[in-house]
């Protein structure tokens, strides 16, 4: 039972974290999603980051449960950059 709870969640994970076609996104090696507004006169832009459901293991590598997809929007100061984890440190996508 749980090598097929555990091949659903590995096929499941991917599809929620597809790039929106058309969009200023990008998917990081850990797997959350980073989506870029334009940028403004002075440099800067809002950047919004989408984490799904991810499986909690227990100690044999049983499925225990599931934790809250996330979602946050922040203000990027290329100048002055937050220090986050596996995000892009560049503007995601083109701006005519």
């Amino acid at each position: 039972m749980a090598g097929v709870t555990v091949g659903v969640t590995m096929v499941a994970i991917p599809v929620a974290h597809a790039d929106p076609m058309g969009t200023n996104c990008e998917t990081s090696l850990l797997g959350a999603l980073y989506c870029d507004g334009p940028v403004k006169p002075d440099g800067s832009w809002d950047r919004c980051v989408d984490v799904g459901s991810q499986a909690i293991t227990g100690q044999y590598g049983q499925v225990s449960g599931w934790t809250m997809p996330m979602h946050q929007c922040y203000h990027y100061d290329p100048a002055a950059p937050p220090f986050k984890l596996g995000q892009p440190d560049h503007h995601i996508g083109l701006d005519p």
